[in-house]
């Protein structure tokens, strides 16, 4: 790959990470990823404990919430390490 192509695509992942930031930080959602956390713990908690599916519904409810956020969360984190990438090409190529 070229070095512009690679300093496009890495401009891209700083994109996606700005973007993921700003949704992270953004008070409504943070809002509404609690209320689905706490949905899924009430669930979870007011389940009759022989009610396998039941349990199993409100788990299911909490790991994908948590993997939402991990997934923007990842982006953020992608995007920072390519801060370092993208430096370090600019000194290879020589630009400033």
């Amino acid at each position: 790959m070229e070095p512009k192509e690679e300093l496009a695509l890495i401009r891209k992942e700083q994109d996606r990470a700005t973007r993921a930031r700003h949704i992270l930080e953004e008070p409504i959602f943070k809002d509404a990823m609690q209320a689905l956390r706490d949905e899924a713990i009430a669930e979870f908690k007011h389940s009759d404990s022989h009610n396998v599916a039941a349990l199993q519904h409100a788990r299911i409810r909490y790991d994908i919430t948590e993997a939402f956020l991990s997934k923007l969360t990842r982006h953020v984190e992608t995007g920072a390490l390519s801060e370092v990438r993208f430096d370090n090409l600019r000194k290879l190529i020589g630009m400033k």
